[in-house]
């Protein structure tokens, strides 16, 4: 698939109007997974957030489709362009609770959370069906990353923005949710960026590695 979904045109991330990383210009397209590499500290989770619109960005832009975000309008965006976070956020309920709370938001509208659906996705990423009875907040770690994961990809993205997606799981389950991401890129033509310092597992799944390069701050 050669249909471009996200580019990034010069774009300059980093805080107070000091960057952390040189320009970057990324075209990522419909079924690719690429892999954004760097030490830990060099930028790479404040790079997803600026690419879905929670940190400004110093210089450049983003655009989805050829749009920028504004263009599309930002709830459009956000459902479009879903960002997971290392440290995932659980409501404090069960986890159809927290699968089901995107879809309550007006960007949702006409969507509806399938259980049966939900349940096969838990499973594709190496949790039980029955985990979805469970309070997402007595889940580990590594569950509830894998919980958030799975609301993401029922949201049905054009965009997957992933921080860290496997960095507490041992490489049996690590393996399970690499599957599913190259899944997911490949039957739905998604887009999918990863932040991960796991170098030595992403020729498995990604199309794409780009080393990042920070800017050597000068005191």
């Amino acid at each position: 698939m050669s249909e471009s979904l996200l580019q990034l045109e010069q774009l300059t991330v980093g805080y107070d109007g000091m960057p952390l990383l040189k320009p970057i210009n990324l075209s990522v397209s419909a079924g690719r997974v690429v892999a954004l590499i760097g030490p830990s500290g060099s930028g790479k989770s404040t790079l997803l957030r600026t690419v879905a619109g929670l940190i400004d960005p110093v210089a450049g832009r983003v655009r989805l489709q050829g749009w920028e975000p504004a263009a599309h309008g930002w709830p459009r965006f956000r459902r479009k362009v879903v960002h997971v976070t290392q440290q995932p956020a659980m409501l404090d309920d069960t986890v159809e609770a927290n699968l089901r709370r995107p879809f309550e938001y007006r960007s949702a509208e006409g969507m509806d959370l399938d259980r049966a659906m939900a349940e096969y996705a838990l499973q594709s990423v190496g949790l039980e069906a029955g985990h979805m009875d469970e309070l997402a907040r007595q889940l580990s770690v590594g569950q509830q990353q894998r919980v958030a994961l799975v609301r993401a990809m029922l949201l049905d993205p054009h965009v997957l923005l992933l921080d860290e997606p496997t960095s507490p799981l041992d490489d049996a389950s690590a393996a399970l949710v690499e599957d599913a991401i190259r899944a997911r890129a490949d039957r739905h033509a998604a887009a999918v960026l990863i932040a991960t310092h796991r170098v030595e597992r992403v020729d498995r799944f990604c199309d794409e590695q780009v080393q990042l390069e920070t800017v050597v701050q000068t005191t």
